[in-house]
């Protein structure tokens, strides 16, 4: 059960009002690659055997892991196979990190490996136990940017938080349903600020903070909305819209960052349906594409929302009028204005970005449903953490009912 005071406090975090849940639909089935191609082990390249987490570079590399086959495969965003490496035992968690980084839980050899884009082996850590920096089946791993990593470490019950180094920062843990306390983790996903955790035994989503501290969860067994049998995926888009992988019901939902269900969907290709999906990336930008793995079909499947649409549901409408940003340049923070059409009767979802020249999000501002009319969003300088965002060249971008309508450039003073 989700607690109120928990979500509200959530939703003051990320920066204004939880975002509307608009009506929703899935998306529409635009690809599959992979397969099994006869005898499972050894598949040729490009094929898979039981492939789990999948992750997608800023360029576009979509690394998936063959667990069964011991091994990452990586692809062009179209499916094109580009290469592999082995060297890994039933492998479940793997993040890239920007385009020159790969991590992966090397599960059942109870470790973290890093490595180049292309696959060259640059550290490793970690070793069976319940220590500091020990692992009993690491799972999922998540990255948010600032040189951080976090593992759900499943068999101790736990979240591991290390640099990429492999320096041990912080964990937290404790068995059990109660409040932050989690039960046999899987997927984890680093967003926003905070670490969205599968509690998988407790069939639930718990949030926390970077700190470890509990923000809210929501969850429970079963088949109905919003309920999970069974989880090992999960992402979330530009919008801040959260895919669960629920594996055991064989579906994908979808919901709201402070858990209110949208929708969910089990289709592929040709009729036919998720079998067992597992992995489950969201690559940045718009429209949206929604990459899952089938565990037990052996393939990826590509969805996608139609360009004229609306990810996040209502009507596209008339562009606002162009973001500005005053003063620019400036030595502090900034305000943003914009305006919202007169078409847009009941409203519209806002959202600005703050992005470095990097691309890396440094500030989100969610006023929440405005009214048509004039404008304006202060950015005071700093970052998701509250620290001063620095001197240097940012971009911002405008994000209305899920779509980026306009963009400005902000130079900031030392």
């Amino acid at each position: 059960m989700r607690r109120l005071g928990a979500a509200l406090l959530m939703a003051g975090m990320i920066g204004g009002l939880a975002p509307t849940a608009w009506a929703d639909s899935p998306p529409d089935w635009q690809a599959t690659w992979g397969g099994y191609a006869c005898c499972g082990l050894g598949a040729a390249d490009g094929y898979f055997y039981g492939p789990s987490a999948i992750s997608i570079a800023p360029s576009g590399t979509t690394y998936v892991l063959d667990s069964q086959n011991d091994r990452v495969e990586y692809f062009s965003p179209d499916g094109t196979f580009l290469g592999k490496w082995g060297g890994l035992f039933n492998p479940h968690g793997i993040v890239a990190v920007g385009d020159s980084l790969v991590f992966v839980c090397d599960s059942n050899n109870h470790r973290i490996v890093k490595y180049s884009a292309t696959g060259d082996s640059l550290l490793a850590w970690g070793t069976q136990g319940s220590g500091f920096g020990e692992f009993n089946f690491p799972w999922g791993i998540s990255t948010q940017g600032y040189g951080r990593l976090f593992v759900a470490d499943n068999g101790n019950d736990r979240v591991q938080v290390f640099d990429y180094n492999g320096q041990w920062l912080n964990q937290w843990t404790g068995a059990g349903s109660a409040g932050g306390a989690i039960r046999c983790p899987t997927a984890i996903m680093a967003r926003l600020g905070l670490v969205f955790v599968a509690d998988n035994c407790n069939s639930r989503i718990v949030v926390f903070n970077r700190q470890g501290g509990y923000v809210t969860d929501w969850g429970s067994f079963g088949t109905g909305p919003g309920q999970f049998k069974s989880m090992e995926g999960l992402a979330m888009d530009d919008n801040q819209t959260v895919y669960v992988a629920d594996t055991g019901n064989g579906r994908i939902q979808k919901f709201t960052s402070d858990g209110t269900y949208l929708s969910e969907w089990n289709f592929a290709a040709g009729g036919q349906t998720l079998a067992k999906p597992a992995g489950i990336a969201v690559p940045s930008g718009f429209p949206v594409s929604v990459y899952v793995t089938d565990s037990q079909d052996d393939v990826v499947q590509l969805y996608g929302y139609p360009v004229t649409g609306v990810p996040g549901g209502g009507e596209p409408g008339t562009n606002p009028g162009l973001l500005r940003a005053s003063p620019n340049p400036t030595a502090a923070g900034a305000e943003l204005s914009f305006t919202i059409g007169e078409d847009r009767t009941g409203g519209a979802a806002v959202r600005a970005v703050v992005a470095d020249v990097a691309g890396r999000r440094i500030r989100e501002l969610a006023p929440g449903v405005l009214a048509p009319g004039e404008h304006r969003i202060l950015w005071d300088g700093r970052d998701t953490e509250g620290r001063d965002a620095g001197a240097g060249v940012f971009f911002v971008k405008l994000i209305v009912n899920g779509r980026t309508v306009s963009g400005t450039r902000l130079v900031r003073l030392p």
